[in-house]
This record gives C-alpha cells, sequence and structure tokens, in this order.
C-alpha cells in the first residue's frame, strides 16, 4: 500500500486493529454477542468500531467546517487540515471495501458507493474546490448518518424491530437521512454551484457526476429503509 499516504494506511491499520479488538473486546461485555456465530460476530464487530471511527469523522469534520468558512482562514484549495480528513477517509475506505469483498456480492452496492468515494478523494486531493463549504459540508452530510445505520442492523437483532430504541434509532436513522442526504446533497450542489462554476470544468464535472452517482444510490437505499 505504499502509494498510499502515510495518515490514509494508518487509518487502515488502526481499523483492523479496531476490528480485532472490538472482536475480542464484545465478548466480555454482551452475553449476546457470545452466543452469535462466528460470522455474526465478525459482522457486529466491525459495525461497532466504524460506528466509532464514523461518529469521530463527524466530530473531526465539524471544527475544520467552521475554520474553513472562517474569512481569516487561509483560502487554499486543499489545506493541510482537510486533506489530512480526506486521507483517513480513505484508510477507512480501503478497510471497508476490503471487509465487504469478504462476502462476495452480497453488499455490491456498498462496493461501488465505495469506490466512487475513493475516486472523489482521491480526485478532490489532486484538484480541490475552491469552495470551503463544498470541501467540509458534502463529508459530513454522508457521514452523520452513518453510526445509525450501523447499530440498525446490530438493534435488528438483540431487541426486534418492534422494541422502542430500535423504533427510535430508525427514527433518527430516517430523519437525518432524510434531511441530510436526500434533501441536503442536491441542496449543497446547486447551492455551491455559483461558487464552483469559476472552476474550470474538468474540475467540477467529474466531482459532481461522482456525488450524483452516489445520490442515486442513497435514494435506492432510502427506499429500502423506508420498507425495513
Amino acid at each position: 500500500m505504499s502509494f498510499l499516504s502515510v495518515p490514509a494506511q494508518l487509518t487502515f491499520g488502526a481499523c483492523v486493529l479496531g476490528h480485532a479488538a472490538t472482536f475480542v473486546g464484545l465478548s466480555f461485555v454482551s452475553s449476546t454477542y457470545r452466543r452469535l456465530s462466528v460470522v455474526d460476530k465478525y459482522d457486529w464487530s466491525n459495525l461497532v468500531a466504524a460506528s466509532l471511527f464514523q461518529l469521530w469523522v463527524v466530530g473531526a469534520m465539524i471544527p475544520t467546517f467552521s475554520h474553513s468558512i472562517d474569512p481569516l482562514y487561509p483560502s487554499q484549495l486543499v489545506t493541510a487540515e482537510l486533506a489530512l480528513h480526506y486521507q483517513v477517509l480513505q484508510g477507512y475506505f480501503i478497510y471497508d471495501f476490503l471487509y465487504l469483498l469478504t462476502f462476495g456480492t452480497k453488499y455490491a452496492t456498498f462496493l461501488l458507493h465505495h469506490m466512487a468515494c475513493l475516486y472523489f478523494s482521491v480526485w478532490y486531493l489532486t484538484y480541490g474546490f475552491s469552495s470551503p463549504w463544498f470541501n467540509v459540508l458534502i463529508p459530513i452530510l454522508g457521514e452523520c448518518t452513518n453510526p445509525f445505520l450501523s447499530m440498525r442492523r446490530i438493534l435488528k437483532q438483540t431487541h426486534g424491530k418492534s422494541s422502542t430504541v430500535y423504533q427510535l434509532n430508525r427514527g433518527i436513522l430516517l430523519t437525518l437521512y432524510f434531511v441530510c442526504r436526500i434533501v441536503g446533497f442536491p441542496l449543497a450542489l446547486v447551492c455551491l454551484y455559483p461558487e464552483v462554476m469559476n472552476d474550470p470544468a474538468s474540475t467540477w464535472v467529474p466531482a459532481y457526476s461522482i456525488i450524483g452517482a452516489v445520490y442515486a444510490v442513497s435514494v435506492g437505499w432510502f427506499a429500502r429503509l423506508l420498507k425495513s
């Protein structure tokens, strides 16, 4: 993996170690987990580790967002702070992509989603946007729903779909998903278009195309969530 930056490599390694530690650690805190099959334990531990990582990403990106829209903050296409966040996301997406591959084609749409996100991160680190809002807002909108999405699968097994805690998580998930992904993504693209249109077409057209493809997948996922 020498083609990856050091932060991406470190994140990949941390995800692998975090998954392994969670796989072992949950046995000491959850009797339900101890009764699961090895395959389900493998999946659960990844979901818990992924949820913690996703919460950290959102928490870390919010201060970056406030810095980026500060008029006193250096105006650059790709600041060192933003580049670090995108490199960390690359490491996570590569880890999760390889993890999902172990299930074959079961998570085909997730694999396509991760490939698009990886391409976007490479594109961003190469070209960047002149709009600080775009640089930080898109990752925040995309990641803030994921911890609730991960917990949905766990709560479905531990408490059942009719339980209060499952329905509460479902309500938060659907609300955030609709506001951030279904409405937030296209609204951000439309509102930010006047800012990015000043960049060369070769810069923003591929980015908009990739995000459009990811958005189409997100709409399909939302339709499935409504039925579940």
